[in-house]
């Protein structure tokens, strides 16, 4: 009874199938290989029924010229018994082989003419892809066959997965969904070090605190605290995957680095300019798409600069063992 639990639990454990929702994207990954899978198309999208469309009418022209250049559809084409063939001024039919010739045209337009006209039999478009013994069929680039033979286009195929239910094997494939919604992440501080503003650092006053108390400036270690959202979608999960480790990670990080770089060399005084804000937002931007859009695929929208507050930061340095913050609760030296 207990290897039957044990069983169960390793069976429970395991995926056999996936469904993507509507508003998320998919990558399905065999043998640690992200491989291609059929399109899922929605026909009641415009969009989708009009590219399905498009592949449908793709796949028949190829299909009519693979039907028209195989050399025995020719011959039963152009040798059914009492059939009247309408042939353009000009033609004529050869002889010995009994297909159409045109001394008078090039030879490829004469064999584009029988390869139209061979391939728009219908009775031999409907057969031709179930005989068992019809020889290698050439295929254009990207094309594939389904499992009568019949062509199908690369653009039925994509890595990335649309809305639909998957099967998929256990323990060799592993189907990773993820949000295609629009998101905004909030960035961590970073401290940008100011040029010549003075912040106040130190307010004194004296020991009867009669007199104000007035603020003392030191220029030493002053900087300004900025943060701020970036809203993002990410358009290709394969890219976003496959290229950079942890993209939303690898995003902010990025982002933060490119805020510190915008932001350096300016005054406490600039940052008081709305316009000064505004540039910063527009080149943090322009240059996230430069990585982040052209490389990751994912797409950036806006940069919303959130906190620009000035301050005074000092840094201690600090020799001996490690210490737990407990060790310094209601001491004020840490021997």
């Amino acid at each position: 009874m207990g290897f039957v639990l044990e069983l169960l639990d390793v069976l429970k454990g395991m995926s056999f199938c996936k469904t993507v929702n509507e508003y998320e994207q998919g990558l399905h990954f065999r043998k640690g290989k992200v491989i291609e899978r059929r399109i899922k198309f929605n026909p009641g999208i415009k969009a989708d029924k009009d590219d399905l469309e498009r592949i449908v009418a793709s796949e028949k022209d190829v299909a009519k010229n693979i039907v028209g250049s195989d050399s025995f559809c020719r011959w039963l084409h152009y040798h059914v018994p009492f059939k009247d063939y309408h042939l353009p001024a000009g033609y004529k039919r050869s002889f010995l082989s009994g297909l159409p010739k045109n001394d008078s045209v090039d030879k490829t337009v004469v064999d584009k003419y029988i390869t139209d006209c061979v391939g728009s039999n219908d009775f031999l478009f409907r057969n031709y892809f179930k005989l068992p013994f019809k020889g290698d069929v050439v295929l254009p680039e990207g094309y594939r066959q389904d499992w009568k033979g019949y062509p199908l286009s690369p653009k039925r195929f994509d890595k990335k997965l649309r809305a639909g239910f998957y099967f998929n094997l256990p323990i060799i494939d592993r189907v990773v969904v993820e949000s295609k919604q629009e998101k905004v992440l909030d960035l961590a501080n970073i401290n940008v070090p100011l040029i010549d503003d003075s912040v106040p650092s130190v307010v004194a006053s004296d020991a009867s605190h009669t007199k104000p108390k007035v603020p003392i400036v030191d220029n030493s270690g002053s900087s300004i605290v900025l943060s701020g959202n970036i809203h993002y979608e990410v358009m290709d999960l394969y890219r976003a995957y496959t290229v950079v480790d942890d993209y939303e990670n690898s995003l902010k990080k990025h982002c933060l680095s490119i805020l510190a770089m915008q932001s350096r060399g300016k005054k406490l005084s600039d940052w008081k300019n709305p316009e000064v804000i505004k540039s910063v937002e527009k080149d943090v931007v322009t240059e996230l798409r430069t990585i982040v859009t052209e490389k990751w695929g994912v797409k950036i929208h806006r940069f919303y600069l959130t906190d620009h507050v000035p301050c005074r930061v000092n840094r201690v340095m600090y020799e001996g063992p490690p210490f737990l913050a407990r060790d310094v609760i209601g001491s004020d030296v840490v021997e």
